[in-house]
């Protein structure tokens, strides 16, 4: 006996969930851009170069994770894989 099931539900679901998780990966990415440029603004605003040096090494911390975040985004891989075929 063979049994037909309509997957059509399911396949909506998986397309949502993706959406869902482009949208977060998208508002990370944005979040992580807008505290590296808060820091960016207050060295600009800030006279003690130990305070300075202190606040550029935060943003670079930032920017890596910003750059880590990128590489583990399965929207990367996607992207990567279609331009090596």
């Amino acid at each position: 006996m063979v049994s037909l099931t309509d997957i059509t539900d399911l396949k909506e679901a998986f397309e949502e969930i993706g959406i869902l998780l482009r949208e977060i990966h998208h508002r990370v990415k944005n979040n992580l851009q807008i505290i590296s440029s808060l820091l960016n603004l207050q060295v600009g605003r800030i006279g003690d170069g130990r305070v300075r040096r202190l606040l550029r090494e935060s943003q670079m911390r930032i920017q890596a994770m910003a750059m880590i975040h990128e590489h583990l985004n399965p929207g990367h891989w996607q992207r990567s894989n279609s331009k090596n075929t």
